[in-house]
């Protein structure tokens, strides 16, 4: 396979309806139950192996850079979810906020795997390479832009 080719078509049930995005949250989720207090790392594993397959079968970047900004969403979601705790010290003072910080920081948080997944999809390595490159952009996204988490 040349470089910049496709990595192949993308499964046809893969992009019809919902499907692509409650994968591409669910496969988010599943990696990040390798984080404390689960620890179940080899889901994690399973877990970035689905999202890595899900972004190289987007048909384009976009496509790419949004589905994975859903799982971004999901990983971080279950990754941070003791983030809303502070707000329930004083529910009926601060619980309002608690949807902010569940919701709002891990859409935030999920643009980084977004873009990440945008420039894989754009370049297309192939073979190999295309896995080490995969995991190197998505390392240096999360070590340069969220450094709390690399």
């Amino acid at each position: 396979m040349q470089a910049g080719r496709s990595a192949g078509p993308a499964p046809s049930w893969l992009f019809h309806g919902a499907r692509p995005r409650f994968a591409a949250f669910a496969a988010g989720a599943v990696a990040a139950t390798g984080q404390a207090p689960l620890g179940w790392w080899p889901l994690t594993l399973i877990g970035f192996w689905a999202i890595f397959h899900i972004a190289l079968a987007a048909p384009r970047p976009g496509t790419a850079a949004r589905l994975i900004w859903l799982a971004g969403g999901g990983y971080f979601m279950v990754a941070l979810n003791w983030l809303v705790e502070p707000f329930f010290v004083d529910l009926a003072r601060h619980g309002w906020m608690a949807p902010f910080a569940i919701l709002g920081v891990p859409a935030f948080l999920g643009l980084f795997f977004g873009v990440a997944a945008a420039v894989i999809v754009s370049w297309r390595p192939a073979g190999w390479a295309r896995i080490f490159w995969f995991a190197a952009v998505f390392a240096s996204s999360l070590k340069h832009f969220a450094p709390w988490r690399g």
